[in-house]
């Protein structure tokens, strides 16, 4: 399990046995109390930074270098350290030969009307010491003393973020993270621009993208040995999304077949059906997130099951007749779709849109940044000309979406995106030839797909 960077020797294995999922020792409360106990946590941590803020300075970020690929990574320092939350940043430049070592979450930022305030230092001196995060030989007291400076700053982030930090931080190691609402200064709309451009880069090259489905809530751990147990008996071949069954006897070779029920009774059902309505699955971002990501571990509570396997069972679900339609339209999209994998125009970045019509994001200029690495753009173009929705949260969502559509219509000498033009729907000071995207786009169906001449 070192490859999912989970120390074997702060966990241990459920009663299942599964070699997958594994639970915090250090964290053994009961099931009914572990999440209020986290939740009361932050609060506590919250009254109390809150009575020093008047003494601490609110924290400012150090400019990155554009041009030198620069980004910045989070440590998050372990609890025998410090009983509050606590994290450094430094710069470090992202270099495709010799990246750093770190990992990319993905989780749901949650409201930021709601937030908490974390003690968060800027890092000193030599840096190598919390970037190799794979050696664990020095002292975390060493590590921490020598590495930030001893005036505390004060960074808010929203509860759902201070709750997932709580979870994740190690009692004796440093953890190195790259999180977009801390290590990317906000309210900078330059310097956003600049590096949600490098977001795909920063997936790709992560050691591991760590998805953070929230607290053990609503029989989640149940929900996780469900999934895991099903992963074990079953496998799927996704180039061709051939189910396969790991094992040989009846039960196994039935569970393989969508025309049979899986093994579960109603309180495994609903558990898993609560994890997958989570707010997680509805994310816009989440399919850049774990579609570039080199290796990807889900994590609800203190359980973890490896990305792979997850999918796996997803797929089984979503195709099984086991979910609701809107529930299997969005499992299907963000856990077993990947644009990479799809041999036909479907992985184009128009058709991406309508396959993430449901998705949410606060930003609709998102609905094409989020997408653009996971899209194939017309070989016949240079790369130079591929780029031509680098991010700019300078420009306003109608000057975003107009782009979109003239250069949907050079690449594909096709007039289909005039057929989603609704002028009831229309896109605010828009042209009336630029749809609203993406209200005016029927739901997604074969039917529809085939009546915009994309088949």
């Amino acid at each position: 399990m070192r490859g999912l960077d989970y120390p074997i020797a702060r966990f241990r294995c459920t009663p299942t046995g599964s070699a997958c999922i594994r639970k915090a020792a250090a964290y053994e409360t009961s099931e009914a109390d572990r999440s209020p106990t986290f939740f009361r946590k932050v609060e506590l941590n919250k009254y109390h930074l809150s009575t020093l803020c008047a003494s601490m300075q609110r924290y400012t970020y150090s400019e990155l270098d554009s041009e030198g690929r620069e980004i910045r990574l989070m440590t998050l320092l372990p609890r025998a350290d410090l009983d509050e939350t606590h994290v450094t940043l430094r710069n470090v430049t992202l270099d495709p030969t010799s990246p750093p070592s770190y990992e990319a979450l993905s989780y749901t930022w949650g409201s930021t009307q709601d937030t908490v305030p974390i003690c968060i230092s800027t890092v000193i001196g030599d840096e190598s010491a919390l970037a190799e995060s794979n050696d664990r030989s020095e002292k975390p007291n060493e590590i921490s003393n020598q590495q930030f400076v001893p005036t505390y700053n004060v960074l808010e982030v929203t509860r759902n973020l201070a709750v997932a930090l709580e979870h994740l931080r190690y009692d004796q190691e440093p953890r190195v993270l790259w999180i977009d609402a801390i290590c990317i200064n906000q309210q900078d709309m330059q310097e956003r621009s600049a590096q949600v451009q490098r977001m795909g880069d920063i997936y790709q090259l992560a050691r591991q993208t760590t998805v953070w489905l929230g607290p053990e809530e609503d029989d989640s751990c149940l929900a996780i040995e469900t999934l895991d147990d099903l992963a074990s008996r079953i496998t799927v071949d996704f180039s061709t999304l051939t189910r396969l069954a790991i094992g040989e006897n009846e039960n196994d070779v039935a569970l393989a077949d969508l025309d049979k029920d899986p093994p579960f009774d109603q309180k495994q059902l609903t558990s898993v059906i609560r994890l997958l309505e989570r707010p997680w699955f509805e994310r816009l971002w989440i399919r850049q997130e774990v579609q570039l990501a080199k290796s990807a571990v889900v994590v609800c509570g203190f359980n973890f099951l490896h990305w792979d396997r997850f999918r796996s069972v997803c797929f089984r679900l979503a195709l099984g007749g086991y979910l609701e339609e809107l529930l299997m339209e969005k499992i299907y999209g963000s856990c077993v779709y990947d644009s990479r994998e799809e041999q036909s125009s479907y992985d184009s970045l128009f058709y991406n849109l309508w396959m993430t019509k449901r998705c949410k994001c606060s930003d609709q200029r998102d609905r094409i940044y989020a997408l653009t690495n996971i899209s194939s753009l017309p070989r016949i173009h240079s790369p130079e000309e591929q780029q031509v929705f680098k991010p700019d949260y300078g420009k306003d969502v109608c000057s975003v979406f107009q782009e979109f559509v003239l250069k949907e219509i050079e690449w594909s000498h096709m007039l289909h995106t005039l057929l989603f033009c609704d002028l009831q729907e229309a896109l605010p000071n828009a042209p009336s030839w630029v749809p609203n995207l993406p209200a005016s786009i029927p739901d997604y169906n074969m039917t529809n797909l085939g009546a915009a001449g994309l088949t």
